[in-house]
């Protein structure tokens, strides 16, 4: 048996359903991450660098109005509290920074395990479980289950923020064994 080759036909549904362009999974089938699908993961560099500002400012606003018989040991214990506050910012916005930096789909194959949530006609969240990974599916217009074919997927993902990017049905390719030679 040979290796999957792709579905020709069914990627225009699928698409609008999951939330990618027919384009996008071309750049994804060679290795690439378009803009529009990196654009989503703005927010998640922009919310914990609005934490960290909001951190510094409290420390300094705090710094500035410390009075009483032990300023030193208010001030190192709020200076505390925003390293860890910090360094949770930097935890949350590492993996959308990893992914952006990157820019290289992750690809898993096999068949879909399940599928949780859904898209109503204005777009929602879904989760697409392939190969023990729970994917989301951010884009989804519909739900995603109505347009699956029983069988096997390629799935493209950001490696680190389990982003769904865009997937394909696979077509199994057999190949008839020849047959055996008789012996005289």
């Amino acid at each position: 048996m040979a290796g999957p080759e792709l579905a020709a036909e069914g990627i225009e549904p699928l698409a609008r359903v999951v939330g990618f362009t027919p384009e996008q999974l071309v750049a994804n089938r060679e290795g690439e991450v378009t803009s529009e699908q990196l654009d989503p993961l703005t927010s998640g560099v922009v919310m914990p660098a609005l934490l960290v500002v909001a951190t510094v400012a409290g420390v300094i606003a705090f710094a500035v109005r410390a009075r009483g018989p032990h300023p030193g040991g208010r001030i190192a214990t709020l200076v505390l509290v925003a390293l860890g506050a910090l360094a949770f910012a930097v935890w949350l916005g590492l993996d959308p920074v990893r992914d952006r930096v990157e820019r290289t789909p992750a690809v898993v194959e096999g068949p879909i395990d399940a599928v949780e949530g859904g898209g109503g006609p204005k777009g929602g969240q879904s989760v697409v479980k392939i190969g023990g990974l729970s994917l989301m599916a951010m884009g989804a217009h519909g739900q995603i289950q109505d347009e699956l074919r029983p069988g096997s997927y390629r799935v493209y993902y950001l490696r680190h923020t389990e982003r769904l990017l865009s997937m394909e049905p696979l077509v199994e390719a057999v190949v008839e064994a020849e047959p055996e030679a008789k012996s005289p």
